[in-house]
């Protein structure tokens, strides 16, 4: 689709300019951000090696440069273009001597970091072990706002976050929020790194800029310079990320933070049908309302259930239908909910209907972690965080408690040496004999499996590594290790986690995002990992009081949450209430009454429907 009028003009007024664009739900963005580099490398004889642009996950990245592609850029003239926890990683990587970072150092996944915290809280205060989410949420903000251990007054958060710290230099490892930290200290800390980034990023355009947080926006500050070749790209109506630091004030703020900063809007929603666009926008309260790019279109549907059993039906019947009338595929249809079993039961009818659904479990999630840290382990000894991976498995280190794991890390801190020498010196050390037959039976495993990985191909190792944790029969595993046949014979299996995670961790620097959106199944999805999601028909669940909202959260925002999960639908929008629910996410409540947000839609664009028995 060719450039409106609007983006025509922005194009031409934000050269040399610190410029701000506004731009709501299906909007173009990503077609505006594209035509900027494509202006700014013809119209304006720019280098590429000048340009970065920086997006809110590696899937977004890589739709960028396919659509420069599309646009006739040559491959050898894409500029960088990646997200900023991926930036940091190249500053690092290239620079991170400079304040004693080893070049070599690990990125630790989430569930790494979880794990490190809770040794940190097991050496602290062993009694507060039941608050690890309290104190990883704590964490998190105080590092998204720049903040260290010595800045924090609580004298018990204080010690906990500052043998999180240890730990994850014990380990050579830096966690998600580190990279933006250890990247601005770097940049701050060296000039030649600092003139030599800001070169790089003379022209910076950053997508999603509404979902910047302190630390964040320090770093694109330092980055940025003066500010003249800064285009941003956002929607202050879409800042859901608060839980993680996330401040709409820094995008409100723009225009004062950046001497002759200008602001535009982009006003012409092409995704949205015009009765869920201004139903979404009257809800939120957007001035100037968006534009509906097509006029006619059915209203949002509120279906209102006497339970979950019927809204699970309802919605399964609605989705076959339309699957047998040729009307959606599987693929066109997005399930999107808060959190929580709240879509179980639509999950276990959907399935039982042999209606194909994409929904990765948590258990699958693990069970793929723990092969692939295996797998690490085998590659590398050294990597302390796979083996700290390997050592909680209860499959593969049987015997082998959280105790003993303490006293292997307080052999290797106080010997100096890694967490595998320690386990090989706990073999035969005295001080370890009480689990000396767990010891040896881990080490001979990893013995084994490093003999059968120099001996036999690729799939068959996955499948013997799968055996050791009784997971060979699992759909994600099986599946794994039959791509695994795909792959070139040159590749050795250091290439193969590499391609996977990342074997230092790369892949793991990048926000959580949506799956394998490709896949003709309907998509089960929470709503703060839609970013860039589109569907032809969304039903969103859980529109009761009490459950969305949630209570004592931050209101403004949960309302934002709701105006980015109604705004993802291309044709239908269903949205469900059942009076009654059961499970864990019913937070003990059985009967619920609407969620205040379903009246705060407008009546001209919604229509109740009461579901037949």
């Amino acid at each position: 689709m060719p450039l409106t009028d609007e983006q025509k003009n922005i194009l031409v007024e934000s050269i040399g300019k610190p410029t701000l664009v506004l731009a709501g739900p299906g909007t173009g963005k990503t077609e505006l951000l594209a035509h900027k580099i494509l202006h700014l490398l013809k119209e304006n004889s720019v280098s590429k090696d000048e340009i970065t642009a920086i997006t809110f996950t590696t899937k977004a990245a890589q739709q960028m440069k396919k659509r420069l592609l599309e646009l006739g850029l040559p491959v050898e003239k894409l500029p960088l273009i990646c997200t900023l926890h991926s930036l940091s990683v190249k500053i690092l990587r290239e620079n991170g001597s400079e304040i004693n970072i080893p070049e070599e150092f690990m990125i630790a996944d989430e569930y790494e970091s979880n794990l490190v915290l809770e040794d940190a809280i097991f050496d602290v205060s062993p009694n507060v072990r039941s608050k690890i989410k309290q104190y990883s949420n704590e964490i998190l903000l105080l590092k998204a706002n720049s903040k260290y251990p010595d800045d924090v007054e609580d004298d018990l958060l204080k010690r906990v976050y500052k043998r999180y710290q240890e730990l994850l230099r014990f380990h050579s490892a830096l966690d998600f929020q580190d990279l933006i930290l250890e990247a601005y200290r770097v940049l701050e800390s060296s000039d030649d790194a600092k003139h030599c980034y800001q070169k790089r990023c003379k022209y910076l355009l950053i997508d999603e800029f509404q979902d910047m947080n302190k630390a964040e926006y320090s770093l694109v500050r330092l980055l940025a310079d003066k500010g003249d070749g800064l285009f941003v790209v956002g929607d202050d109506k879409q800042s859901i990320y608060g839980w993680r630091g996330g401040d709409p004030d820094i995008i409100l703020g723009f225009t004062q933070d950046f001497e002759g900063a200008i602001e535009r809007l982009m006003t012409i929603c092409f995704r949205c049908p015009e009765k869920i666009i201004k139903g979404a926008d009257e809800f939120i309260g957007r001035e100037p309302p968006l534009q509906a790019y097509r006029k006619s279109s059915e209203p949002i549907k509120i279906i209102d259930c006497k339970s979950d059993v019927q809204e699970a039906r309802y919605i399964c019947e609605w989705i076959k239908s339309a699957i047998r009338n040729k009307l959606y595929a599987p693929k066109d249809i997005a399930i999107l909910f808060l959190g929580g079993d709240i879509a179980d039961k639509i999950a276990a009818v959907l399935t039982k209907a042999s209606i194909p659904l994409m929904r990765p479990s948590p258990e699958e999630s693990k069970h793929m972690r723990e092969i692939i840290a295996c797998l690490r382990l085998i590659v590398d000894r050294r990597d302390s965080l796979a083996l700290r991976v390997c050592l909680s498995s209860s499959k593969l280190a049987k015997g082998i408690g959280r105790k003993a794991i303490k006293s292997f890390r307080n052999y290797a801190e106080t010997n100096k040496c890694s967490l595998w020498d320690a386990v090989i010196v706990a073999q035969s050390n005295n001080a370890f004999r009480k689990w000396r037959k767990a010891i040896k039976a881990f080490v001979q495993l990893f013995e084994d499996l490093s003999a059968a990985a120099s001996k036999v191909k690729l799939n068959s190792l996955l499948y013997i590594v799968a055996q050791a944790f009784g997971y060979e029969n699992e759909p994600k595993i099986i599946e794994m290790i039959e791509k695994s046949k795909q792959i070139p014979d040159r590749w050795s299996l250091y290439d193969f986690i590499k391609e996977i995670r990342g074997i230092k961790g790369e892949k793991s620097a990048d926000i959580k995002e949506s799956g394998e959106e490709e896949a003709d199944a309907v998509l089960f999805i929470t709503m703060h990992s839609v970013k860039g999601l589109e569907r032809k028909v969304v039903f969103v669940v859980g529109m009761e009081k009490g459950n969305f909202p949630r209570q004592h959260r931050n209101i403004e925002e949960q309302r934002r949450l709701f105006y980015v999960a109604m705004t993802r639908a291309k044709e239908e929008l269903f949205l469900c209430y059942a009076k009654k629910r059961t499970g864990r996410s019913a937070q003990g409540y059985k009967f619920y009454g609407k969620s205040p947000f379903l009246y705060d839609i407008p009546q001209k664009y919604r229509e109740f429907i009461i579901p037949n028995n």
